[in-house]
């Protein structure tokens, strides 16, 4: 394949596979989901569940 693979798809990660501290719901999500943000090899972010109402909002 000759093509980036950028023109057939969109680069993903699961938010608490790269940081298991958030696997509950609980922990650093914000920070988490703001470190991938700064990475720009991602476009697209799982986000697990979130416990605290005020931060899923």
């Amino acid at each position: 394949m000759i093509e980036p693979l950028r023109k057939y798809m969109r680069v993903g990660i699961v938010n608490f596979m790269a940081f298991p501290a958030t696997m509950k719901g609980e922990g650093p999500i914000l920070d988490a989901t703001r470190a991938i943000c700064r990475d720009d090899y991602f476009d697209v972010i799982e986000v697990t569940w979130i416990t605290d109402p005020a931060l899923r909002k």
